[in-house]
């Protein structure tokens, strides 16, 4: 029960963002596929329209390789900064390089 309790305090933080991208997932998914009838408020109807009209696939794809051309280069400099600091500390507590 305590390896529970320590995981649960240390990774409170990740586990938070797990359950709010799943809450938005299961919300996003019930939407879609009720179809055209998940809006029926008439003050969104014409938003969901004109949604629909205006965005294509190759929208979709456009955004997604967009994000992954902006999120490459950040997690590779993440990953080079972690090791220039772990090469760092290591060289000044241990006198090596």
């Amino acid at each position: 029960m305590n390896k529970i309790k320590n995981f649960v305090k240390q990774n409170r933080t990740k586990i938070a963002v797990m359950m709010v991208m799943c809450i938005m997932v299961m919300v996003i998914s019930v939407c879609f596929a009720s179809g055209e009838n998940a809006f029926s408020s008439t003050t969104l109807s014409p938003i969901v329209t004109a949604l629909q009209g205006a965005v294509t696939i190759t929208d979709i794809v456009n955004l997604f390789t967009s994000g992954v051309v902006v999120a490459l280069p950040l997690i590779l400099v993440w990953f080079g900064a972690r090791w220039v600091y772990r090469r760092f500390t290591n060289a000044v507590q241990g006198g090596q390089d």
